[in-house]
């Protein structure tokens, strides 16, 4: 097969798969909005603000005991088809499993014993102690569920990898919120309900995973220490925490200076701002193992393809939900209760931010699969200080309205930032080019 009939097979799929994948997203962020529905509801926003602090406690305490190791293996297994290295595929997956476990054990620990200083020194919400703890106690079965989301997802099980995701966690919880939680509607049941729902979704996980890659039919052959995994894993790690403090800096600052309810208020602006990034991030599940590949074989025009139609995709899905979602946001928000319309302000500036993040293409990871990850942690570095500054001068004076304007600021700087790192060490157009929407149409 030439290499013009490989770019037209690779690019044919992005259209496809992205498709099928937006629809397994969109089940999965359907069931995420009726579960927070769901607990406002119940709850009210008090809880639910409480509720959003554990989320973000349980992301970073999971996102370090990943250590890079799952986007790092994603990497390694992405490079060459699974029959060819089906050995070393189990070594390594074993030994980055093992390193998780042992990491998530320990933070899961010593997370046990500082929370306390935490909740009362840090956010001045002592009540908040009890549910932080049942949080972090989800830490190692998500870190274990994303290990195996990426596992699938660099074979080509895109669907599984957004299901496990999205779809089990929140439909599980869902499921045992409105049986369970209303027999017994204490806070903390709910939160209970949460981590059980990521332990059978933990458990499903290493399930589908091994039956689809079939490793346990072979015997495994060393290729990397577990050192070398860690430091391959290292960059990884260091890119995932940047861009954590990216996404969870706004909620942390806001802990400190104001309400559960006025949290619960903005957590939920985020998340409908984040509508406005699910065709962006169906496209990444696709075109993230596609660019590693490409760059792998040197096929620079074929990278070049997968990028510029993938970003023009995004950019036709993005408009028409960006107006629906500024148009209908007093109703978006009151789904969740009367109080929450308070985050309007919030969430139409959240949502400029959003429109750079996507216009700007699939640029974190392009850097990432090509082996310029330190690339993108300097580019992280800048804006996660930028975003860190912003939040503590505009927080306290303006609230919700404060930390959206530091987040779209710092979002937009991040992308642009990227793009222009791409194009000098890839020469590589990473953003949307709506004149060449039509040929892009064309090709997918």
């Amino acid at each position: 097969m030439s290499t013009n009939d490989k770019s037209t097979v690779q690019k044919t799929g992005i259209l496809s798969k992205s498709f099928s994948t937006l629809v397994v997203r969109l089940i999965g962020m359907g069931l995420t909005y009726l579960f927070n529905i769901a607990v406002a509801q119940i709850y009210g926003p008090e809880v639910f603000g409480l509720f959003a602090i554990g989320q973000m406690v349980l992301m970073v305490g999971a996102a370090i005991a990943k250590g890079g190791l799952d986007i790092s293996f994603l990497q390694i297994s992405s490079s060459k088809p699974i029959q060819d290295q089906q050995g070393k595929l189990k070594s390594d997956y074993k030994k980055t499993a093992f390193s998780i476990f042992v990491w998530g054990i320990l933070l899961t620990s010593i997370g046990w014993f500082v929370l306390p200083y935490i909740a009362e020194k840090v956010f001045e919400k002592p009540n908040s102690l009890p549910y932080l703890r049942i949080a972090i106690l989800g830490i190692i079965p998500l870190a274990l569920t994303r290990l195996n989301g990426e596992a699938l997802r660099s074979q080509g099980k895109v669907e599984q990898y957004v299901s496990l995701d999205r779809i089990f966690p929140s439909g599980l919880t869902i499921l045992m919120v409105v049986t369970i939680g209303l027999m017994y509607p204490y806070p903390t049941v709910m939160f209970w309900l949460y981590n059980i729902a990521l332990v059978f979704t933990c458990i499903y996980s290493f399930a589908i995973w091994y039956r689809q890659s079939q490793l346990g039919k072979f015997r495994s052959e060393h290729r990397y220490s577990y050192t070398d995994l860690i430091k391959r894993g290292f960059p990884m790690l260091i890119s995932g925490m940047l861009f954590l403090i990216m996404g969870w800096t706004d909620q942390f600052v806001l802990a400190i200076y104001v309400s559960e309810e006025s949290i619960g208020h903005y957590h939920i602006a985020l998340k409908i701002a984040n509508l406005t990034t699910l065709a962006l991030f169906s496209v990444n599940a696709i075109t993230a193992p596609k660019m590693a590949h490409a760059y792998e074989m040197k096929e620079m025009k074929n990278l070049q393809s997968i990028v510029t139609n993938s970003a023009n995709l995004v950019f036709i899905a993005l408009i028409p939900v960006t107006i629906v979602i500024i148009s209908f946001s007093d109703f978006f928000l009151g789904l969740f209760g009367e109080s929450f319309t308070l985050a309007k302000s919030a969430l139409i500036i959240l949502i400029c931010g959003q429109l750079v993040n996507s216009l700007s293409g699939s640029v974190m990871y392009l850097l990432q699969m090509t082996g310029n990850q330190v690339y993108s942690q300097y580019v992280l570095i800048v804006t996660a200080i930028l975003n860190l500054v912003l939040n503590i001068i505009l927080v306290p004076e303006y609230g919700m309205e404060g930390a959206a304007i530091s987040t779209a600021i710092s979002t937009a700087v991040w992308n642009i930032i990227s793009a222009i790192v791409v194009k000098k060490k890839l020469n590589i157009i990473a953003i949307a080019s709506p004149l060449s929407i039509r040929k892009s149409l064309k090709e997918l």
